[in-house]
């Protein structure tokens, strides 16, 4: 990744929820991950999920295929 390449917060969520699920998503697609921890007042620890600006709608594509492969997992188990 350039030096000069902005990194934009793709995600946040409380730590211990997907936080480890969801950047694995985006490396397989060859998006490149960078989590921090956030202490928030009032709502404890959450992981922030940053990409690069330019990935930002392959990193949101990468999370939808992945959400529908999981639906689509999850009614073929159930009929």
């Amino acid at each position: 990744m350039p030096n000069s390449e902005e990194l934009v917060v793709f995600m946040t969520l409380p730590r211990g929820v997907d936080e480890s699920i969801i950047p694995g998503v985006l490396a397989s697609r060859g998006i490149p991950v960078y989590l921090s921890e956030r202490y928030l007042a009032h709502l404890g620890r959450y992981v922030e999920i940053q990409v690069p600006a330019s990935r930002l709608e392959d990193a949101r594509r990468a999370l939808d295929d992945a959400k529908r492969v999981g639906e689509q997992m999850n009614s073929e188990s159930e009929g």
